[in-house]
């Protein structure tokens, strides 16, 4: 159990726990050096991640930043520097251990690729490879060895931690062989949730992004059947075929379930980060959306498609493994039923903390 910082509970939260008011959350992560102290006592805080703020937690989660949950202390991702592998994996406070990189990389992050991202919830049966496979609709992963579609690895200037680019130039991750995600069921009768953090770009040459960034879709080389995609990005523009914007210059959410698209939010014309979330209720029908704390749509399937989302991961590419499904990211995490907008808000309350140093602007 990881610890850092101190905290004390307020008579205020200790009352309202004492009459059943509401449960006292998990305390929020803080940095390493945080100390608070209450006359001259202090309680040590347990570390919390944006899963533990999911009644029961992630079914899985994925992070180049920290761990998503106070239960994982192990690697959150790995380098190649084109002759050898090196695991980074946790600081003290549960970010990513920044020690080791530079000698590893010569002293230049981009000399690095991202050569695996480690499943923190289920167990290495669910870690993150570069694609290797030849897409319906590109790119070629197939022809430039193991790591031709693994991103460089990059560090983001204010956080001083990890980003990843995905969906430009091939670079996308799966689990190796396409294998489907244990622990995260497919199919008609599955609820789910896919929550996915990052910062949005404009896809280069302008357009809309093809497809979602990130989620539960059919495998890449299984036919396109409307309804077997679960994937989310922020898109731009609506000058595309796919996941079109309100307007020709805005970024907004989008959610790709394969050969449909819904699109909601207004997230302005510069590049922005986001925190965002869409789920699907298998009884209801409903799908929602929601991005910076704020829902963006509510709504049934577009085309009134049948919904039965697959078992493969993608990061970085749509069902197929196709462009563009651009974004630069950090956490996604997935859950097995549709969670409520309180959750969402206490995750994206969570996140909005440990990114301390950047700007979630909320929607129009």
């Amino acid at each position: 159990m990881r610890l850092f910082g101190l905290v004390a509970l307020t008579a205020a939260a200790l009352l309202c726990a004492c009459h059943g008011l509401g449960r006292v959350p998990p305390p929020q992560p803080q940095p390493a050096s945080f100390v608070t102290t209450v006359g001259q006592s202090a309680v040590p805080t347990i570390y919390s991640g944006p899963c533990d703020y999911l009644v029961g937690g992630c079914a899985e989660a994925y992070s180049l930043t920290h761990a998503m949950t106070r239960n994982y202390a192990g690697k959150l991702f790995q380098l190649y520097n084109g002759t050898t592998r090196l695991d980074i994996g946790q600081a003290s406070n549960g970010s990513t251990d920044m020690t080791t990189w530079s000698v590893f990389c010569s002293g230049t992050a981009s000399n690095c690729v991202v050569s695996k991202i480690y499943a923190q919830i289920q167990g290495h049966s669910n870690d993150l490879v570069p694609s290797t496979f030849n897409a319906p609709n590109g790119p070629n992963c197939s022809t430039g060895g193991t790591y031709q579609c693994a991103p460089p690895f990059a560090i983001n200037g204010t956080t001083g931690l990890p980003d990843i680019t995905v969906g430009e130039s091939g670079y996308e991750f799966t689990i190796a062989s396409d294998a489907g995600l244990t622990g995260v069921p497919a199919g008609a009768g599955t609820d789910v949730t896919v929550i996915l953090s990052g910062r949005a770009v404009e896809p280069p040459g302008g357009g809309t992004n093809c497809c979602g960034t990130a989620g539960k879709m059919h495998c890449y080389n299984c036919a396109d059947t409307p309804g077997q995609d679960f994937t989310i990005g922020l898109s731009w523009s609506n000058a595309g075929t796919f996941m079109n914007c309100p307007t020709s210059s805005t970024f907004c959410l989008g959610l790709d379930i394969e050969q449909q698209y819904q699109t909601g939010g207004n997230l302005g014309s510069s590049p922005v980060d986001f925190i965002a979330m869409s789920s699907w209720n298998h009884t209801t029908n409903y799908l929602t959306g929601a991005v910076n704390g704020k829902t963006v749509f509510y709504t049934l399937p577009p085309g009134g498609d049948t919904m039965a989302p697959g078992n493969s991961m993608h990061w970085g590419g749509g069902g197929d493994l196709s462009q563009y499904a651009m974004g630069i990211n950090r956490d996604v995490l997935f859950v097995n039923r549709a969670i409520a907008l309180s959750e969402f808000v206490a995750v994206t309350r969570n996140l909005k903390l440990f990114y301390s140093g950047l700007s979630f602007p909320t929607p129009n």
